[in-house]
């Protein structure tokens, strides 16, 4: 069934335009995933290439499509300008990272990964397309407060996460306000937030940047795993609503109602919000 609906996701994307090549490119990276484990390089762009491992879920869905989250994709570089500030959390392999290199020239990108291997695809990355001085890579968990924080990295990197297990290691954390001040970033054009289930934490950790309206925008993935922190959805939502940003869905629909829009998607979703 999962393989079933995840064919139809890959053949109604709208970059799959020749569903015969598309099947064919599948076997080839199933074969490739279990023979040869080759990493292969997409283009993001027609100047802008990213490194895809074998090993990774994720990267394979850039393969096929090599924008997978395609208005996720397109609000980033619709919202960036030449001398914007981006900040990733969560960065994994870095699509969005690289993406966003495409639009940004003289501002800045800063990418949160603590994940020993997606951030070394990450910075192999970076270094192919000529980005250390644009990019800052920083392998630190973005949590509600500055310490130490239990980081679950028993499962394949891109779905590592926060973790409150009494056994799971820690790694150190720092909140956004925290770390923003520190180097003096007063403004940021975009804030991306993909953590497992951890958004709110993230958030909490936000909250003098969100009260002063200092992200203007933000792509936030709301992941049911939230419920293993101790935390709901509605949460994030209300949130961002408590500092008066407007919410929108993937259809760049206004979001009014948090209870309707919780009921209407109830699997992992991507939401937009912008102060207003």
């Amino acid at each position: 069934m999962k393989l079933l609906s995840g064919l139809f996701w890959l053949l109604k994307h709208p970059n799959t335009k020749n569903h015969f090549l598309t099947l064919i490119k599948v076997c080839w990276w199933k074969v490739n995933q279990l023979l040869f484990k080759f990493p292969v390089l997409v283009k993001l762009t027609p100047k802008i290439k990213l490194i895809c491992p074998a090993n990774n879920d994720y990267a394979s869905m850039i393969v096929y499509t090599t924008w997978p989250e395609f208005e996720q994709m397109h609000y980033l570089l619709k919202s960036l300008k030449t001398n914007s500030i981006f900040i990733d959390i969560g960065a994994g392999i870095g699509e969005h990272v690289i993406l966003a290199a495409s639009k940004i020239k003289t501002g800045k990108i800063i990418a949160f990964e603590p994940d020993d291997e997606a951030r070394s695809y990450l910075t192999q990355s970076i270094q192919l397309n000529n980005l250390k001085s644009l990019v800052q890579v920083e392998k630190l968990v973005v949590a509600q407060k500055n310490g130490r924080i239990g980081f679950d990295n028993n499962q394949t990197s891109e779905l590592r996460k926060i973790s409150i297990a009494k056994r799971s290691p820690k790694l150190l954390a720092i909140s956004l306000d925290s770390y923003c001040q520190k180097n003096k970033i007063k403004q940021i054009e975009l804030l991306k937030i993909d953590v497992e289930g951890a958004e709110f934490l993230v958030l909490s950790g936000a909250k003098q940047l969100l009260s002063q309206q200092k992200i203007q925008r933000l792509i936030v993935e709301l992941n049911p795993k939230c419920q293993t922190l101790g935390l709901t959805i509605k949460q994030t939502l209300q949130l961002l609503q408590q500092f008066n940003y407007q919410l929108f869905d993937e259809q760049q629909r206004k979001i009014s109602n948090i209870s309707t829009y919780l009921f209407n998607h109830q699997l992992t979703s991507t939401i937009f919000a912008q102060a207003k």
